[in-house]
């Protein structure tokens, strides 16, 4: 099986549930990194001037933060989770290869466990692959499994004892050589060094340089840009390794809050993004895509954010 997301949070999507007769009640949604739940409820319907008239929703109806426990999911002091009211659901999104279909399969689980379990391998994939969660994990087409496994597991009983009972938990397993995954990245940054090296030979070696080229050179210095001058500022690149505080350095010379971006980086290619080579590759490469339109490549990580977010909501 092969996930189509590089966000966990998309190709994993679960909550804490209060169900009504015909509704949910209460739901849990997280925050834009990915840590913090929040307590979701519908919005009251509005009502015209006269108060006697509903009005009409576009979109369905409108949702909001839970008000009376200061908007927090938190399953210990929750009067609805206490009385087994509000409980967790979440599912499996992915294909299989093989297998023709533009709808993904849907695997359902309620277990703590496998979804806890499943989260930390997924962030350490991604933090071998340079924020990568998608597609097959290696050159051999190696794909995820999900398989079930015979674990005993704890839960505190009624009187408050701490017992551990068996039980069939969902079990994530990526079967591919970390080692691999290592070399992958290797070859990619060894790529990049290549290319940026290949770029000067092309635009001309110190050997041939000569008195009317560095004439040029100052001519052409001469001729650039504010986009230009602002490049030209930040700090040299040393073999394609751009370090953290160079790229958040040219995010806020494109104006972007380094909170915001953080947490959008954190989503496109994984948590480990910052302390990898390769991701942070990645996201220097995709700054200097957009380095004539920053405004443009702001609106793509609101648009993105917000798409996050409508679907933890659905």
């Amino acid at each position: 099986m092969v996930f189509p997301s590089d966000y966990w949070q998309t190709v994993m999507p679960h909550e804490l549930a209060a169900w009504g007769a015909h509704e949910k009640h209460y739901w849990s949604q997280y925050s834009a990194d990915g840590r913090v739940r929040h307590c979701m409820c519908h919005a009251p319907v509005p009502v015209d001037e006269t108060g006697r008239r509903t009005i009409r929703l576009f979109g369905g109806r409108k949702t909001m933060v839970r008000e009376d426990n200061g908007g927090l999911c938190e399953p210990e002091t929750c009067r609805e989770y206490q009385q087994r009211q509000c409980n967790l659901t979440g599912r499996f999104l992915f294909f299989i290869p093989g297998i023709r279909s533009i709808s993904a399969f849907e695997l359902h689980t309620n277990s703590f466990y496998a979804m806890n379990a499943a989260i930390q391998k997924f962030e350490t994939v991604g933090f071998l692959r340079g924020g990568r969660i998608s597609g097959f994990l290696d050159r051999q087409r190696t794909p995820f499994y999900l398989t079930k496994r015979l674990m005993e597991v704890a839960h505190i009983d009624e009187q408050g004892r701490a017992v551990r009972v068996p039980q069939w938990i969902i079990d994530l397993e990526a079967p591919v050589d970390v080692t691999a995954l290592l070399r992958d990245n290797e070859d990619t940054e060894t790529a990049l060094v290549q290319a940026q090296r290949a770029t000067q030979v092309l635009q001309g070696s110190p050997a041939a340089a000569s008195a009317e080229s560095l004439q040029a050179d100052a001519a052409d210095m001469q001729a650039t840009t504010v986009a230009d001058a602002t490049s030209a500022e930040e700090p040299p690149l040393r073999d394609g390794r751009p370090s953290f505080e160079q790229l958040m350095a040219r995010v806020q010379a494109y104006g972007i809050v380094p909170e915001r971006y953080q947490a959008y980086a954190d989503r496109r290619w994984g948590r480990g993004w910052k302390i990898n080579p390769n991701g942070r590759a990645q996201a220097w490469n995709e700054l200097e895509r957009y380095g004539n339109d920053p405004q443009g490549y702001l609106d793509k990580i609101e648009s993105e954010m917000q798409l996050a977010s409508r679907g933890r909501t659905a």
